[in-house]
């Protein structure tokens, strides 16, 4: 197994991938927003703390679209990864972040 760090631009992303040939690796990171109540990723009016608080619809609908821009593009860094390309190179990360960045600001 080969693990990289990611750790730029606030960025913390962990791959691991697997050499057994398969091409198979897995992916860690803090670029999810999280439920303000719960504090799950994946939370969307799921959680018991919902019961007695709401949070805005608009805003938890923002928050899930943001998290699946955010799946595209952890999915994409886990590919290439996966496939050979350098993905702790300099331009590589600043492309990162820019993309990151574009997910919060097209909502």
């Amino acid at each position: 197994m080969k693990e990289i760090h990611l750790k730029e631009f606030g960025i913390d992303i962990t791959l691991n991938l697997y050499t057994l040939g398969n091409g198979s690796g897995d992916i860690i990171s803090n670029l999810k927003d999280r439920c303000p109540y719960c504090g799950e990723v994946d939370c969307y009016i799921s959680c018991s703390i919902h019961n007695e608080e709401f949070e805005d619809e608009d805003e938890m609908l923002s928050r899930r679209d943001y998290n699946s821009a955010i799946d595209g593009i952890e999915s994409l860094v886990l590919a290439q990864a996966v496939a050979g390309i350098d993905v702790e190179d300099e331009k590589y990360l600043t492309a990162l972040h820019t993309a990151i960045d574009a997910c919060g600001n097209n909502p």
